[in-house]
């Protein structure tokens, strides 16, 4: 897999479409929220945690049967780098989560966990926090009297999937919250 080239990012590119088409969002919902909804890191970071995993196995398996992989592995990292699509791929990587090509034996599943989940914002984190229940009161698993299955839906699909990290983000999710809370008052209000 050559990671310098357009074609793994096409297959990405088809992998959020497919996670929008599952989980029911509209076609211009943010890229950034998708792997924040299925709790996993984008596609293209787990390919090349198993392309990584894949290098590092062939540099210390010393089984007889596989030794002309190892040999070319080594070559492709060692002596191609750049010339050859693996060692390419390997200097892509290190250099995408801010780490030396000399080292990149060292370089972990959990590091590039850690990489990827600290660059994703507080503002993002919270947005797919209130996506996820909006998902959730649209599909029945939550409940909430105040909202229609349309009134959701709109919720969901409006304008603002458009626009991460937004003043009108912040506007929408506080008035999203009053309205919530009025609800809930007004509910508890008339109960007792």
């Amino acid at each position: 897999m050559h990671f310098c080239n357009g074609y793994v990012e096409s297959v990405c590119r088809a992998w959020r479409v497919g996670v929008r088409h599952v989980w029911g969002l509209p076609s211009n919902a943010h890229s950034v929220l998708l792997p924040l909804l299925c709790c996993r890191l984008p596609l293209y970071d787990e390919l090349i945690k198993r392309l990584l995993t894949f290098t590092q196995k062939c540099f210390i398996c010393d089984n007889q049967f596989i030794q002309l992989a190892n040999f070319m592995v080594r070559y492709a990292v060692w002596h191609g780098r750049i010339k050859s699509p693996l060692g390419c791929s390997i200097f892509h990587c290190c250099s995408r989560y801010d780490f030396e090509y000399e080292r990149f034996m060292l370089l972990s599943h959990q590091y590039i966990q850690r990489y990827c989940w600290s660059v994703v914002s507080p503002e993002d984190a919270a947005w797919v926090q209130m996506l996820l229940e909006l998902l959730f009161i649209r599909s029945g698993a939550f409940c909430l009297d105040s909202f229609s299955v349309s009134d959701v839906k709109v919720l969901i699909d409006g304008p603002h999937m458009l626009v991460v990290n937004s003043f009108f983000f912040f506007s929408f999710c506080a008035l999203f919250l009053c309205v919530c809370v009025c609800v809930c008052v007004c509910t508890l209000s008339t109960i007792t």
